[in-house]
């Protein structure tokens, strides 16, 4: 002790440098073992796969895994029933940490719609891009006899005629009407169809 104290008269600043470092080393343990107990370091679980099931099914699910969850986006998907799970974040079997968040993708209970615009008198590929870039995706081509060959003379929605500027679900089926040309039909005479002339001063 003696020892310690004379050198701690002869060397102030070392003594009291030494006794900062001591005290920053055991801070630093003191607060990394406090984490580890506070977050559970170490401590993992399977995230269950939900993808398919219903919200209610799903939530159901993750929270006997005591887990969270939270509903990040809705996407319609065709592949799905309305009110599905169709992709979560973290996926199924993955490890993580226990109460972890899980994030849901869902597919609507009402497809998304869309205000329907005014193709007709467009060119066939001016009016399919517009439709296209507003989410319709089920558009066929029908032809129909015009003088406005290349343009789109007629549109139906799901069979019937929509007025432009009306709301109708993505995923309805549009059929676009498109002019091509008319074939002309040349009267065909009685002598074409091989008929034989006959002399009547020889009857």
């Amino acid at each position: 002790m003696k020892k310690e104290f004379t050198f701690n008269k002869k060397h102030p600043i070392i003594f009291n440098l030494v006794l900062i470092i001591l005290t920053f080393f055991v801070i630093c343990y003191c607060a990394l073992f406090a984490a580890d107990i506070f977050t559970e370091h170490g401590k993992m679980q399977e995230v269950p796969d939900v993808k398919g099931k219903s919200i209610a099914e799903a939530v159901a699910i993750i929270e006997s895994q005591g887990l969270k969850w939270t509903i990040s986006d809705s996407i319609y998907n065709k592949n799905f029933q309305p009110g599905c799970v169709i992709e979560q974040s973290p996926k199924g079997t993955s490890l993580v940490k226990s109460k972890r968040t899980i994030y849901l993708t869902v597919s609507p209970f009402n497809p998304r719609a869309a205000i329907f615009p005014r193709v007709k008198d467009m060119s066939q590929r001016q009016g399919e891009s517009v439709l296209k870039g507003l989410g319709f995706t089920n558009v066929s081509i029908q032809t129909t006899p015009s003088r406005y060959v290349g343009l789109i003379v007629g549109v139906t929605v799901n069979g019937n005629e929509v007025e432009p500027g009306t709301k109708v679900p993505v995923s309805s089926k549009i059929t676009l009407m498109v002019g091509e040309a008319e074939v002309a039909t040349d009267s065909i005479s009685s002598d074409d169809e091989g008929g034989e002339i006959i002399d009547e001063s020889l009857i």
